[in-house]
C-alpha cells in the first residue's frame, strides 16, 4: 500500500483535536507503517504519550525520509482553512492543501457551524473513511478514575466542565471565578467539574476539582463528552467542545483573537474579563455576578433550544475581535438598542451625547477610550465644527487617530450583526480585490 503523509505542522495545540480525529481514524483504517505525520513541537509531548503514527518534527527530515517513498495520499492541513483536494494525472497520488485565500465570509456563509469539523470529515471521505465522531470518541481509552468520575455525576443536574490552565493566574481571577462558581452551585441544580492547576477552595457535594496536571488529553476530550456544558478561557480546550457540538460559555481575557480561534457552534454566550485586574475587589465580585446572569442566559437558551444563527455568530465573534464603539444622543435610544441587540450589549461600548456641547463629549470620549483598542465608531450626525474638533483633540494619541468614523442613519434601528457583516464584506473585498 502506498504511503499517506499528513502535514499537520501549520495546526496550533488548541485545535490539535481536529488533527487528532484525523490520525485516530487513520491507524484505526490502515497500518502505522503506511502513515507518517509532520508537527509542530509544540504538540510534541501529545504525541510522546500517545505514538499513534510515526512522527517528524523537522521539515527537512520529514522530507528526505519521503524522498524515496511511494505516496498515495499528500495532506497539508493547518487545521482551519478550507481543504481542496485534487489529483496528480502522473500518478494518481491524492493532493490536499489548505484553501488560505477564500475569503472567511463567504466559506462560513455556505458552510455554517462546525467548519474545522466538516474540512477534517473532507479529508477522511477522500480517504474512503466513513467513520464518524461518535466512533472516535468511544474508541478513545478512558482512564478507571475518569470512568469513575463520570459515573458518579448528577444526571439529573446540568452538568458543566469548567477549564483553566492558566498556570500563573492573577489573584482578581481567582476571586473572580470563585464567586462564578459559588454563584452557580447556590442554585443547586448545576454540578461542576472544574479542571485547573490550581484549587479554588470550594467544598460542595457538586464541585469537583481536577488537577489538569494529571488529566490527559483523552481524559479532557471525555470529560467533557460527557458534560452537558463547557466553560473556560479563550484559547484553551473551546474547541474540543466545538468539536463535540456544546454549548460553550467563554471567557474572554486575550485582546488578539482571530476568527480562526473562534467558536462557531450552536449555543455560545462571551463573557468579558479582560480588565478585570484592574477592577478592585468590589467591582470583581460585581462582574461575578454579571457573569452568572450571562451563564444563566445560556442554559435559558439551551433548554429553549434558542440556537445562534450563523449571522449571529459572525457578529458576535467580529465585536469580540474589533472593539466598537457607538454614540448615541440620548439614554433612550441606547436602552432601546440594547433592547433588540442584547446578545451583543456586553460588546458595544456606548457613548452619550446627550445634548451636550461637542467639545465636552469629543473629552469625554477621549477619556473613555484613551486606553481602549477601539476599532469603530457608530454616529449619525458628523457636522464640519465636531470633525475639527475631534482632529485637533484625537492627534495626542495614535490609537485614537486610527479610530474609524462611520456617519450612519440607521445604525440605532438596524440588527447589529447586519452593521458587521457589511463591514467585514467591505473589508474582505479591499483585501482581495473584488
Amino acid at each position: 500500500m502506498k504511503l499517506i503523509c499528513l502535514n499537520f505542522q501549520d495546526i496550533k495545540e488548541t485545535h490539535l483535536i481536529y488533527a487528532w480525529y484525523i490520525l485516530y481514524l487513520l491507524q484505526a483504517r490502515y497500518f502505522t507503517k503506511n502513515l507518517v505525520c509532520l508537527a509542530n513541537p509544540s504538540v510534541k509531548p501529545y504525541f510522546d504519550q500517545y505514538k499513534l503514527v510515526p512522527v517528524f518534527y523537522n521539515k527537512k527530515e520529514f522530507n528526505a525520509y519521503l524522498s524515496d517513498k511511494d505516496i498515495g495520499a499528500d495532506i497539508t492541513w493547518d487545521g482551519v482553512s478550507k481543504v481542496l483536494v485534487t489529483k496528480s494525472k502522473k500518478d494518481s497520488k491524492r493532493i490536499f492543501k489548505p484553501c488560505k485565500k477564500e475569503r472567511f465570509i463567504k466559506r462560513f456563509r455556505n458552510a455554517g457551524k462546525w467548519l474545522y469539523y466538516h474540512d477534517a470529515n473532507t479529508i477522511l471521505e477522500n480517504l474512503y473513511i466513513k467513520r464518524r465522531k461518535d466512533d472516535f470518541i468511544s474508541d478513545l481509552p478512558k482512564d478507571e478514575a475518569i470512568k469513575k468520575s463520570i459515573r458518579n455525576l448528577d444526571k439529573n443536574k446540568t452538568i458543566l466542565f469548567l477549564s483553566m490552565n492558566e498556570k500563573n493566574i492573577s489573584l482578581a481571577k481567582k476571586v473572580f471565578f470563585k464567586q462564578w462558581i459559588k454563584k452557580i452551585l447556590e442554585t443547586e441544580s448545576v454540578s461542576i467539574m472544574f479542571k485547573s492547576p490550581f484549587d479554588v477552595d470550594i467544598n460542595h457535594t457538586d464541585f469537583l476539582w481536577l488537577n489538569a496536571t494529571n488529566t490527559s488529553f483523552y481524559d479532557t476530550i471525555h470529560l467533557i463528552n460527557a458534560a452537558d456544558v463547557y466553560a473556560g478561557c479563550s484559547e484553551d480546550n473551546e474547541q474540543i467542545a466545538s468539536f463535540l457540538k456544546k454549548p460553550i460559555f467563554l471567557f474572554i481575557a486575550n485582546d488578539k483573537l482571530t476568527f480562526h480561534d473562534s467558536c462557531w457552534v450552536n449555543y455560545l454566550k462571551c463573557c468579558n474579563i479582560r480588565d478585570v485586574d484592574q477592577l478592585d475587589n468590589k467591582d470583581i465580585l460585581k462582574l461575578a455576578d454579571s457573569a452568572y446572569l450571562l451563564f444563566s442566559d445560556l442554559i435559558y437558551d439551551v433548554n429553549l433550544n434558542i440556537k445562534l444563527s450563523t449571522q449571529q455568530l459572525w457578529g458576535l465573534h467580529y465585536l469580540i475581535q474589533h472593539p466598537t464603539a457607538m454614540l448615541f444622543f440620548d439614554a433612550d435610544d441606547h436602552h432601546q438598542w440594547e433592547e433588540k441587540n442584547y446578545n451583543f450589549k456586553e460588546w458595544i461600548i456606548p457613548l452619550l451625547h446627550e445634548g451636550k456641547k461637542d467639545h465636552m463629549v469629543l473629552k469625554q470620549i477621549k477619556e473613555r477610550l484613551t486606553n481602549s483598542s477601539v476599532t469603530t465608531i457608530f454616529c449619525d450626525r458628523l457636522t464640519p465644527s465636531f470633525k475639527v474638533k475631534k482632529w485637533v483633540l484625537f492627534q495626542t494619541r495614535s490609537n485614537l487617530r486610527s479610530i474609524k468614523w462611520i456617519k450612519n442613519s440607521y445604525y440605532k434601528f438596524v440588527p447589529i450583526e447586519n452593521l458587521v457583516e457589511g463591514m467585514q464584506f467591505l473589508k474582505e473585498t479591499q483585501v482581495y480585490g473584488r
